[in-house]
């Protein structure tokens, strides 16, 4: 295995790791908002407390945020085992992007739902992008020697894993 294929994976592994830990406290938050909704006063005991559709509204965007979790983690599965028989030349979702400027160097691992969060493999911080991230619809179908403005600075591609 390549240190290449290593590296990627460790991110991902990271980051998997990370949405099972969102993923176990949005439920421990659905369960605690059901208990709270259980408690809650109902109409016929107050017909001004609306803390029983509130609660229930929460509960639907958590159900939602948790669902969207899980599809994640399985689109990360199905990188994972793409990413072992793929050589990227292209910026696209699973693509590893260093770009540099001057002294500047950033790294960006491409996966769905990355919401901007980091990791750090080999001393180098990653920023897990979406694909929809206003930069990432910058680097999509480029190539190493390509450049791209960012932060009122010109980055060139260096390096796609």
């Amino acid at each position: 295995m390549t240190l290449k294929l290593q590296r990627k994976q460790q991110i991902l592994e990271q980051h998997t790791g990370q949405l099972r830990k969102t993923l176990d406290e949005l439920r421990e938050s659905i369960e605690q908002a059901k208990n709270r909704m259980i408690d809650a006063p109902g109409a016929m005991q107050s017909h001004h407390d609306t803390t029983k559709i509130e609660t229930g509204w929460l509960i639907d965007g958590l159900v939602k945020r948790r669902k969207a979790v899980e599809n994640t983690l399985s689109v990360l599965t199905e990188i994972a085992s793409v990413m072992q028989s793929r050589e990227f030349d292209h910026v696209l979702s699973g693509a590893l992007v260093t770009l540099e400027h001057l002294n500047d160097v950033l790294r960006f691992f491409i996966v769905p739902d990355g919401e901007g969060s980091n990791v750090k493999i080999d001393e180098w911080d990653i920023t897990l992008m979406s694909p929809t991230a206003p930069i990432c619809s910058q680097l999509l179908g480029k190539e190493v020697g390509d450049t791209i403005l960012f932060r009122g600075k010109e980055f060139v591609i260096s390096e796609i894993e």
